[in-house]
């Protein structure tokens, strides 16, 4: 198996769960509003483990970030990183930006009682490539199709 190095980034972060217990009392802190999505927060606080969820995103859009700075894109706002589950409750990652298209993620979270950690990995999808088909119809005309 080869791999094509130049369309293929990793990132990982680790981070303290403690530095986020201050944000469980406080969930409209306007901090939280410029990392994570409504939708981030909806899941982090439905449960006790608050600041383990809060850590484990952080970690992950973290590794995102990272990964895309790899192929040379800074992504400004780390609300512009979203994790979310699947429906087999699978941790995903999707760019809230023009780049979402262009990019897929494989994300790993887990946290101990002390720290949360990430691994992402980002692969840029490849264009697909046009073919144009030229035909010459009976009237004499050239017909061509681009798929």
């Amino acid at each position: 198996m080869t791999f094509d190095y130049e369309n293929i980034a990793i990132g990982t972060d680790i981070e303290e769960i403690d530095r986020f217990e201050k944000y469980c009392d406080d969930k409209v802190s306007p901090l939280l509003k410029r990392i994570y999505t409504n939708s981030e927060l909806e899941y982090c606080f439905k449960t006790k483990f608050g600041a383990k969820r809060l850590a484990a995103r952080y970690c992950a859009k973290e590794a995102a970030y990272k990964a895309m700075c790899g192929f040379g894109i800074k992504i400004v706002n780390l609300s512009e990183i979203e994790v979310y589950h699947d429906d087999m409750g699978v941790p995903q990652i999707r760019l809230l930006n023009e780049h979402n298209k262009k990019f897929k993620f494989r994300v790993s979270l887990s946290h101990s009682q002390n720290t949360a950690i990430a691994q992402v990995i980002a692969f840029r999808v490849k264009e697909k490539q046009k073919s144009i088909f030229r035909k010459k119809c009976s009237d004499g005309t050239l017909r061509f199709l681009i798929l």
